[in-house]
């Protein structure tokens, strides 16, 4: 089990990861700031199809994620996803559509696992 931080985690990609992660016995941090007309759902109102509430590894933390890292400098992460929104914006017009982009995601979370570092870049095209 892995201890994992997720930026970005309440929007239409973040919460795949999250549910995968969760799915695999992650232990899943999940930061997003909800800010308006950005697609984040709050946890608290429930995802559609997952309710991450019902894992006990999941913790959300509704803040920029700037915020999150000034305030949690001592937390000891084995992965960081950052910009998960990235994934989703390289494809907006792509006309593979979102499972293109699901599988980039899970792409990029199993490089992470293996110990690759990469970049989106990466996994992405």
């Amino acid at each position: 089990m892995a201890k994992v931080l997720v930026t970005g985690a309440a929007g239409f990609v973040g919460r795949h990861l999250v549910r995968r992660l969760l799915e695999r016995g992650d232990e899943v941090h999940a930061v997003d700031s909800l800010a308006p007309l950005t697609g984040a759902i709050d946890p608290a109102a429930g995802w559609p199809f997952f309710e991450p509430r019902d894992h006990p590894q999941f913790n959300f933390t509704p803040a920029d994620c700037r915020q999150f890292f000034q305030e949690r400098l001592d937390d000891d992460f084995d992965y960081v996803i950052e910009r998960v929104q990235e994934l989703k914006r390289r494809h907006l017009d792509d006309e593979r559509g979102d499972d293109t982009v699901l599988r980039a995601a899970h792409s990029l979370i199993d490089a992470h696992r293996n110990g690759s570092r990469g970049d989106l870049d990466t996994h992405v095209d």
